[in-house]
């Protein structure tokens, strides 16, 4: 029988954007007003740092949590660097990466791996092809691949908490005063440090004891991992006509379609195994020349040491080592997700008979989809082991396996009610039900009842009432607990800081007294000691206040654990849509080709699927807007009584080790996880204007070509969330959540001569407030405006180029979050251009 083959390939190659490379970014770093901006805590910085130990702390000190040795080996309080007894005398600048925010912290901002853009390399191909059977039937086929290759790249990591060095410490031959210093005997290993550092460990109880080291490893690339997706599906099936009589118009479709995706994720750089690190800190000269492991096989070596200190206890303040000190310190894994995909489905459409007002037509058909999930960490990110020794990842995940599958039923008709009566050219209904049976949810139907009125032949009406459904999707399922993200801004309320909400631990709240009674079950339940001393409601929680790094500078940072929930529920959408189209009823040239619409639309959605940050887990479970109980009178219920007035109290985790390093009951992280939430609910309304014309056709005939404007106008009326099941909603129009905006506009002018055509594209985003519960001073976005220039010309029936100039203007993206204590330059909304003006440029040749 005859056919035909299609073939295509296509290639992307993207590259970095680093921040630095933008003026905003630099902005906020350069702007003595702005606190954060990319700024993080000092550990990330080369500066070293020593953490005290409970039971043996130095007597010398002045009661610094964590000592930081300078780049001139001056010892300093983290907390307090510009203490004029021991203040911090290393440089200060863009250059140096260090700043001096306005609350007086001294903080690092490594602009040498703050990326805006990561890098991506993506092959695709694709074929498709069709074959006449008979007459009446064909047989076709679609194969795709595709591959991608992600390089993501985060921060360097370092040396802290549960990741200390417990770094070897002689007085005798380590303290540059000592006349036996750089003078040990054979087979005893050398650490020598700054005079001021071993004065501090020589004041301890035990001063040859290991002192706690913390630094970050700025001598080793940054987190990467290069994630590659291989992507197959190969579909084909029948489809045809029933031939001729009363289905002389029936067609139908039979199709099967195998896809698998398969996710290799390879941790290249950045994840270091801390009992090698340990070793080779604890060799002589901090690992210089070291050696070991089992002779016949294994390769421990390290020619080059790490760069701490020198071997006359100045500040060594390189970035290299050895290939092979960081081939032995780092683990590199692969971990793998695959999921695949079978769908089987049938398919007919056509008419029936025929009604008075036109031809009954329908659509009907069933189907079957099975997804199976499958994800294999490597054995060194694997939850299944003692301790976690890559540094930095609290996190680890388990092998997670999980199927699903639907069978669906599912018809729809078309049908004429009346025509040509006056007002009434055509009235058309169209019905639709739709069965789902899921095996992780229930049965479920939907259905829907769509019209389309058209009045005249200038005015349309159209609208309808939909109920639909969305089972949770396998990702949503079983994606595997251990990933995570970095929330930001993220105050801890159970702290007592000037910048953490009005509804947490603050003196001005009158449920003060509850929230420190559910803040300290919290802590108790992440293993503090019931009760817990630290934090007393009503005395010693009044001054709480300490991060997960046991300082008591404020860190708006908190981590989210993320991760699939198998328990989840479909969500369930009601739509009611209302809308008109109108085209111009005139004849005149100028004004015959305008039309507008406009279209009304509600959507309430219940049991929304989604997952929720760090501040709105905090806010649901200690706010008593959405936890009455924290509104009773205090003392009135006991901490998990608290705690179990509303769900989100369950995602908290609060941290306390007692190791002596982690025992103050911090904000350690959150579960991240995917809920049903209460509801959502949005209502508004999408406008429409479209005209064009000649230039000739409004009286200008010496001017050629033709001119248009296309407006597109969205309105939002309301957009309101309820976090949890039976919760009050919380409208969010026109503030930073969601990037609700009140409105936002898209216009497009274009014109067109012959082969050429172009056009200037204008995006207007008006402000957007700040969040619902935000402090009094915190502001929320400005106005945006976008403009973009494009073009075509088509050079001849085979050739076309086309091009064009994105962000003509160069608009910056706008500041998210600024109060009167932060200006937050740097910071922006996804819904901004962060990129910058570029060029864009393109050709297209037929054969």
């Amino acid at each position: 029988g005859r056919g035909n083959v299609m073939m295509g390939f296509s290639y992307a190659d993207r590259g970095i954007i680093l921040g630095k490379d933008r003026e905003f970014v630099r902005d906020g770093w350069l702007d003595p007003g702005t606190i954060s901006a990319g700024v993080q805590a000092l550990g990330t910085s080369k500066l070293v740092g020593y953490l005290p130990i409970a039971g043996n702390m130095p007597t010398a000190g002045w009661g610094a949590a964590l000592y930081r040795i300078d780049q001139n080996g001056n010892v300093f309080d983290e907390e307090n660097p510009l203490d004029p007894a021991h203040p911090y005398t290393g440089p200060i600048g863009y250059d140096s990466g260090f700043k001096i925010t306005p609350d007086g912290n001294l903080t690092y901002f490594n602009k040498d791996i703050n990326y805006l853009q990561l890098p991506l390399t993506r092959y695709s191909i694709f074929g498709s092809g069709r074959v006449s059977l008979t007459d009446n039937t064909e047989f076709y086929m679609d194969l795709r691949y595709s591959e991608n290759q992600v390089l993501a790249i985060g921060a360097q990591q370092q040396f802290f908490n549960i990741w200390d060095i417990l770094m070897p410490y002689n007085p005798l031959y380590d303290d540059p005063d000592s006349p036996q210093f750089g003078q040990a005997p054979a087979g005893v290993a050398q650490h020598p440090v700054p005079a001021g550092l071993a004065d501090l460990l020589n004041s301890r109880p035990t001063p040859d004891a290991p002192w706690n080291f913390e630094q970050s490893m700025h001598y080793l690339p940054p987190y990467q991992t290069l994630t590659t997706s291989n992507v197959y599906q190969v579909s084909g099936g029948l489809r045809g006509e029933f031939g001729s009589g009363f289905t002389d118009d029936w067609t139908w479709d039979l199709y099967y379609s195998h896809g698998k995706s398969t996710i290799n994720a390879q941790q290249l750089e950045g994840f270091t195994y801390l009992p090698r690190a340990q070793q080779i800190f604890e060799a002589d000269q901090y690992g210089k020349g070291f050696s070991g492991g089992y002779p016949i096989s294994v390769i421990a070596s390290c020619q080059s040491g790490i760069p701490v200190f020198n071997e006359d206890g100045s500040i060594n303040d390189s970035s290299y080592v050895s290939q092979d000190c960081a081939d032995y310190m780092t683990l590199r894994m692969n971990s793998i997700t695959t999921l695949e995909q079978n769908v089987f489905e049938a398919n007919m459409q056509g008419s029936t008979f025929e009604l008075p007002a036109g031809m009954l037509k329908f659509a009907a058909g069933a189907g079957y989809r099975e997804e199976e999930f499958l994800f294999n960490p490597d054995t060194g990110f694997n939850a299944n082991q003692e301790f976690p020794n890559v540094v930095g990842n609290i996190a680890l995940p388990t092998a997670v396996k999980g199927n699903t599958d639907v069978s669906e039923l599912y018809a729809e008709l078309l049908i004429p009610v009346v025509k040509d009566l006056p007002l009434i050219k055509s009235l058309t209904l169209e019905p639709g039900y739709r069965y789902s049976d899921y095996s992780i949810a229930e049965e479920v139907d939907t259905h829907k009842v769509m019209a389309d009125w058209k009045v005249t032949d200038w005015v349309r009406l159209r609208g309808g009432v939909q109920r639909a459904n969305r089972a949770p999707n396998i990702a949503e399922l079983f994606t595997p607990t251990g990933a995570s993200t970095l929330d930001f801004p993220a105050p801890d309320a159970c702290g007592s800081w000037a910048q953490g909400p009005g509804w947490g631990n603050k003196p001005e709240n009158p449920n003060r007294y509850n929230v420190q009674v559910l803040c300290q079950y919290l802590m108790v339940r992440g293993g503090a000691p019931d009760p817990f001393p630290l934090y007393v409601p009503g005395a010693s929680a009044d001054n709480w206040a300490y991060n997960v790094f046991g300082q008591n500078w404020y860190f708006p940072w908190s981590l989210g654990i993320t991760g699939g929930n198998p328990n989840l529920k479909s969500e369930t959408a009601d739509t009611q849509t209302l809308g008109i189209v109108i085209d111009s009823p005139f004849s005149a040239p100028a004004v015959k080709n305008m039309r507008l619409s406009i279209d009304y639309y509600k959507i309430e959605v219940e049991g929304a699927i989604g997952v929720p940050g760090h501040n709105t887990i905090y806010q649901q479970c200690m706010d008593p807007q959405y936890n009455p109980l924290i509104g009773s009178a205090p003392g009135t219920y006991t901490g998990a009584e608290l705690a179990a007035g509303n769900p989100y109290c369950a995602l908290i985790n609060r941290e306390y080790i007692g190791d002596g390093m982690n025992d103050w009951g911090a904000d350690r992280n959150y579960q991240a996880t995917y809920v049903n939430q209460g509801g959502l609910f949005s209502e508004g309304y999408d406008v429409q204007i479209d005209w064009s014309s000649d230039f000739s056709d409004m009286g200008l005939d010496s001017v050629p070509g033709r001119v248009g404007v296309n407006m597109l106008v969205s309105f939002l009326e309301e957009y309101a969330v309820a976090p949890f099941p039976k919760a009050q909603f919380v409208d969010y129009t026109g503030t930073v959540t969601n990037s609700s905006f009140d409105y936002r506009t898209l216009t497009t002018f274009t014109y067109s001569n012959g082969g050429f055509s172009g056009g200037l594209r204008w995006m207007h985003l008006p402000k957007l407030d700040p969040a619902p519960g935000s402090a009094s001073d915190v502001r929320g976005v400005n106005s945006y405006d976008l403009f973009d220039l494009f073009a075509r010309y088509l050079i001849s029936d085979s050739i076309e180029l086309r091009g064009g100039i994105n962000n003509l203007f160069y608009a910056k993206p706008e500041p998210i979050g600024g109060s009167s204590t932060n200006n937050n330059l740097g910071s922006f909304i996804n819904s901004h251009d962060i990129i910058g003006r570029r060029f864009y440029l393109a050709a297209k040749v037929w054969f």
